[in-house]
Order: C-alpha cells, then sequence, then structure tokens
C-alpha cells in the first residue's frame, strides 16, 4: 500500500505541465460575450488539475494577473473582463507547486451583443442563395453544431425549392450588419426558427421535453451561447391563420413574450417581432384568420412593454408566401432601425373632414410618407362582414402633415357603420412607408360611424 502511494505521487510529480491541468469550458473562439449596462463582459473557465498551483490569466499581451489557487481536482475560475469589442485573446498561465509551467490560449474573442432569431420559415430565409450576403468580421453566429463561427448564410439551414433552387438567405445576416456599421459593436446571432411552426407548437409548456420541443430547444440554446441577450427578433404566425387558432393568438403571444422572458431571466428582454406580410393565393379555411393574426400582432404592441413590430406588407415575395432576398434584406435594416432608434410609423386615427372625404392619420413617421409604384393602394372601407363597399375613388397623402385622405363617392346607401382597413385579405397591394423605408402595418377594422351631413 505504501508502496502504490509513492509511486503515485513520485508520478505526479513527475508529470510536465502540458499533462498537469486542463480547461474543459469557457470562451470560443469567434464566441459573442453578451455585454453588460457597463460595456463589460465577465469570463469565466473551469477544467481539471492534477497537482495544486496558481492559476493567472491575461488579456492580449498584457501582463498577468492572479486569479487563484488551484487545489488538485475539478476547478472553476473567473477569468479577466472584457470591455465592448474584439476580437481579443485570453492566455490562462498554470504554475504547479512542483515546478514547470503551462500555457493555455483562447483567441478570437468578442464582447457585444446577442440576438436570438426565432419563429418560423420567413425567420429561417427561405430566399435564394444567389448572390448571398457577405460575411463580415464582427458578426458571429452560433451554428447549428452549437458551435461560434464567421456568421455566413444559410445562418439555419439550406433547402430546395421549385426548379431544385437551393434557398436559404434571411434576414439575421443584414440585420446584424447594419446594426454593427451603425455602433460598431460586435453582434452575435443564436439561431433557433424552424419553418412550418405554430404557437401550439412554441409552447414554453412543452419545455420539459428538452431540445426535442421547438422552445426547449431554443432555451437550450440560448443557455449554451452564453445564458444573456440583448434582444429575441421573432417572426411567426402565418401557421396560426385557421379561424380557430387565430382567436386566440392574441393570448397566445402575450404568454409566448412573457415565458420567454421569466426562462431567461431577463424581465426586460426586448422582443422584436415582425407582422406577416402576404399569402399570393385565393382564400380558402385554413387561412380565413390571416387578417385577424396580423391585427393580434398590431394591437399586441400597445399592450406588451419593450416590445416593438416592423412591418412587412409592402415586401415582394420569392414565391407564394417566403420574402425574396432584396425584401429580406430590407426587413433586417427595418428590424435595425426598429432597435436602434425605436422607429415605427403606426396609424393614430381617423376623422371626417366632410362627408365625401376622410382624413387617416399617424404617428411615429420618419421623414415624409411616400408611396412606391404610382398611386396610393391599401386601404379600403367595408362593411360588417367585410365587403368592398367600393367607395374610395382616390387615395393621396397630404404632404402638409403626413396624413391620408380618402375621397368618397356615394353611389348608393351606405349601412349605419364604415370599417376602415389597410391591407385586407392575404395578397392585397399596400405601397404607403416613409423616408427611412419604414411601412405602415397592416391594420382593421377600425370602425367609424357615417357621417351623413
Amino acid at each position: 500500500m505504501m508502496r502504490t502511494i509513492l509511486l503515485t505521487i513520485l508520478w505526479a510529480a513527475s508529470l510536465g505541465a502540458a499533462d498537469s491541468f486542463t480547461v474543459t469550458s469557457g470562451p470560443q473562439p469567434h464566441q459573442v460575450l453578451q455585454r453588460s449596462k457597463e460595456g463589460v463582459a465577465q469570463t469565466a473557465f473551469s477544467g481539471t488539475a492534477l497537482v495544486d498551483g496558481l492559476l493567472e490569466g491575461r488579456v492580449d499581451k498584457g501582463g498577468f494577473t492572479r486569479l487563484m489557487t488551484i487545489n488538485a481536482g475539478p476547478w472553476t475560475a473567473v477569468g479577466p473582463p472584457l470591455k465592448t469589442g474584439g476580437p481579443y485573446a485570453i492566455e490562462l498561465r498554470f504554475t504547479p507547486k512542483s515546478g514547470g509551467r503551462q500555457l493555455e490560449r483562447m483567441e478570437n474573442l468578442f464582447v457585444g451583443d446577442i440576438y436570438i432569431l426565432s419563429g418560423q420559415s420567413n425567420m429561417v430565409g427561405r430566399a435564394r442563395m444567389e448572390n448571398p450576403e457577405t460575411p463580415h468580421p464582427k458578426v458571429k453566429v452560433f451554428n447549428m453544431e452549437g458551435k461560434w463561427d464567421i456568421a455566413k448564410e444559410p445562418l439555419h439551414e439550406l433547402t430546395k425549392g421549385l426548379n431544385d433552387v437551393l434557398r436559404g438567405t434571411g434576414l439575421g445576416l443584414p440585420f446584424a450588419k447594419e446594426m454593427v456599421r451603425r455602433t460598431g459593436v460586435p453582434v452575435g446571432l443564436v439561431p433557433c426558427a424552424k419553418g412550418g411552426t405554430s404557437m401550439a407548437q412554441w409552447d414554453p409548456a412543452l419545455k420539459s421535453e428538452g431540445r426535442k420541443a421547438l422552445y426547449g430547444n431554443m432555451l437550450a440554446r440560448f443557455r449554451d451561447a452564453g445564458g444573456k441577450a440583448a434582444g429575441l427578433l421573432w417572426y411567426q404566425g402565418e401557421s396560426d391563420a385557421k379561424p380557430e387558432a387565430a382567436a386566440i393568438f392574441g393570448e397566445k403571444f402575450r404568454k409566448f413574450v412573457a415565458e420567454v422572458r421569466t426562462d431567461f431571466a431577463q424581465p426586460d428582454l426586448p422582443f422584436y417581432y415582425a407582422q406577416i406580410g402576404r399569402y399570393a393565393a385565393a382564400m380558402e379555411p385554413a387561412y380565413e384568420g390571416w387578417n385577424q393574426v396580423q391585427e393580434e400582432q398590431r394591437l399586441a404592441e400597445s399592450g406588451i412593454a419593450k416590445v416593438g413590430m416592423v412591418a412587412t406588407i409592402d415586401l415582394e415575395l420569392d414565391d407564394l408566401i417566403h420574402a425574396n432576398r432584396a425584401s429580406l434584406q430590407r426587413l433586417g435594416m427595418r428590424f435595425a432601425k426598429l432597435v436602434m432608434d425605436g422607429a415605427k410609423p403606426r396609424f393614430s386615427t381617423s376623422k371626417w373632414d366632410n362627408m365625401y372625404q376622410i382624413r387617416v392619420e399617424f404617428e411615429g413617421i420618419t421623414g415624409k410618407l411616400a408611396t412606391s409604384g404610382g398611386r396610393l393602394t391599401g386601404f379600403s372601407l367595408r362593411n360588417e362582414a367585410g365587403q368592398d363597399l367600393k367607395i374610395i375613388y382616390r387615395a393621396a397623402v397630404d404632404a402638409s402633415n403626413n396624413s391620408v385622405l380618402l375621397y368618397l363617392i356615394h353611389q348608393k346607401p351606405l349601412p349605419e357603420w364604415l370599417y376602415l382597413w389597410y391591407g385586407y385579405g392575404l395578397d392585397p397591394i399596400c405601397n404607403l412607408t416613409d423616408t427611412a423605408d419604414l411601412a405602415l402595418p397592416v391594420m382593421g377594422p377600425l370602425k367609424l360611424p357615417v357621417l351623413l351631413h
């Protein structure tokens, strides 16, 4: 027995430093660490040591500072703090009591902002992989294999569409590049979206199933990527357009946002989302709740703290339902403007100027209202059943106060109430934006009494 102990001690003492100390967890190359409000990220490392010794650390070529005294066995240490920016390199130096020295080096570390990308296929990105977005050295991705890397398309997955055209271009990379352009701050993206998924499939109650569930997988990836985020970008709702699902969409969405904030342990986590856009098809039962989902999304913005919505109704499609590459680039820019500026043009009120003219007023306009593609389209006045009354013969922007004038002709008796819409139906033509290329969201039905004199 004594001989065995003596041999073990001699063996440990004879180990080279490279054999006595290992790092098993810590920042990965290309990782973005979420910065604090003070613009700093704390690093942490763990591992094992076969002998006692001193652990020191340094950033880049700075001087080494003492981190901790390690006793043989598992160890966990708080590493050097890093300021917003990068790339950084951290070196850990272990000096065993028995002599020798070991260095472990972690390179290409960044401190900035992390954004979760989640929802369904328009967040995944289904645009053609033709001239995909170019990478940026300060934009990183926590890829689908659970490793940090330079962000490049596809962020989520590569699929085939019609005629075997490869698809996978999305909004995430344009968004991140614009954020870096405006702030200089590195951005880390954590893609978690899945095409064709409903709010029921994203139910937070399914998190007990772990990575098998969409929500559980998002939560696990969030934690694996560092467990902190600057915000979440969400694009979902097309799969909830059946009337029965649309009727409860608003409630489910509010609960979803609340659960995300609870499970992320960030009660004030900014939540940015897209209002669903167009579906270039004839109406069918599966999509009769499309406008209701859009309206619930519009109303949620005023009912939930620290959320913001971007409109998509004016964007061009690459197929029946998915935005094309140019549109996704614009949408990424719109998300960045929402995050940076809080920019979001919205409907304010409507009123009768006289019995032949309705004025629609807005708020949050950047610059001036404008239209693309000729005359202003998208507004309609309907009855309670949704039938177009065909009484608007002209819609025009009043540049003096950024309102829209609807010119009416009364050719037949009108119902007691009118219902104002912008973007009615599955595939409306809507072309109202402001100077910052921010679109007006779909809205309606907004109830108006008929003015008879």
